[in-house]
Formats: structure tokens, C-alpha cells, sequence
């Protein structure tokens, strides 16, 4: 509460601040300095205003832009194999370590724990990045990106194991195995 309404000067009537207040002055900058770009996230035309990922990106000190470009420090993606992956897997020989090519998940996990996490283990490797149409068949190593016409597999029901007092030895001997020890 002190971190939030710490110093914060109440109105003449005695009320606090508007609550969007308090929160823009409280989240971090982690972005401050990143340009992003996007492939996949959201339907082509449509204004980037007009999502909530890119208005928290901005409200987080970074900028984003409707197509990649040298400025671009950073391409999230949703799907794999696409014509702005590659151009990023161009940019990126280019420029050396820029854009970055991240999955969705990582800019997601920074929103909403308001901290800038490692990209490594969330970033697409340059030579996956520069593989041409997608493949047939979705990539073994992310099984939870399949094509969308593509249904998601249905759990197989797991045989459940036979309690004790169901088996036939069970009921005849009312002596549970495998009972307290018994002196000799």
C-alpha cells in the first residue's frame, strides 16, 4: 500500500488517485528502449492501438510497429514459418543479435510478472528461424503448435488399478499384506 499511495497527495475531498494513475507510475520500464514488431498475434489491418498486449508494451516503455524493420529489437511470434521470421532471420545475420525472435509466451510471462525475463530458452534459434514454408507435419520439438485446422489430440482414458478389498484374494483373507510385523 505505501509502495502504491506512498507520497501520492489526496484531492482537497480526501480521495486517492485514480487507480490507472497509481499503476502507470508504479510499472517498471522493462521495455524501455524495445521496438517491437509481430507475426501471427493479430489480424492485418486492424490498428495496434487496438490491443491490450500493445498498449501494456507502451505502458511498459516500449514501442511497437506494424512492420519489422531495422529498428525492430524484437519480433514476437505465434506460429512458425512465417515470411516476417524469415525477414527477421535476414535482419538478424544483418545486425548480429538484432531482432530477437521470441515466442509469444515470453512477452506474456514479462507483462504479468512486470519484469524483463531471459530470452534464451524462449527464443527462436536463428537456423530455425531461416527454414522456409512450414513443414507437413507440426515440429516434434513444439508439439502445442499444430496447424489450427489440425484437432487437438484427445486424452486416452488410463485403466484405473484394482483396489485391494476389489480382488478375490481380498476378500478371503481379511488380513491386509503387507501389515504391522508380528514377533515370533
Amino acid at each position: 500500500h505505501e509502495l502504491a499511495y506512498g507520497g501520492v497527495a489526496r484531492s482537497p475531498a480526501g480521495a486517492l488517485p485514480d487507480l490507472r494513475e497509481v499503476l502507470a507510475r508504479a510499472r517498471p520500464q522493462i521495455f524501455a528502449g524495445f521496438v517491437f514488431s509481430f507475426s501471427g498475434l493479430f489480424p492485418r489491418g486492424m490498428p495496434l492501438d487496438a490491443h491490450a498486449i500493445c498498449q501494456l508494451i507502451r505502458a511498459s516503455g516500449g514501442e511497437v510497429e506494424e512492420e519489422l524493420s531495422e529498428r525492430s529489437t524484437h519480433l514476437v511470434f505465434r506460429r512458425l514459418r512465417t515470411e516476417k521470421i524469415q525477414r527477421a532471420a535476414v535482419l538478424r545475420r544483418a545486425h548480429g543479435s538484432r531482432p530477437s525472435i521470441m515466442w509469444e509466451s515470453w512477452l506474456l510471462a514479462c507483462l504479468a510478472l512486470w519484469r524483463l525475463l531471459p530470452e534464451g530458452h524462449m527464443a527462436l534459434p536463428l537456423a530455425e528461424a531461416a527454414k522456409g514454408a512450414a513443414p507437413e507435419q507440426p515440429d516434434d520439438r513444439y508439439p502445442s503448435k499444430r496447424p489450427r485446422d489440425e484437432p487437438a489430440p484427445q486424452p486416452q482414458p488410463q485403466p484405473q488399478p484394482a483396489l485391494a478389498a476389489d480382488t478375490p484374494a481380498a476378500a478371503a483373507d481379511p488380513a491386509p499384506s503387507g501389515g504391522p510385523l508380528r514377533d515370533s
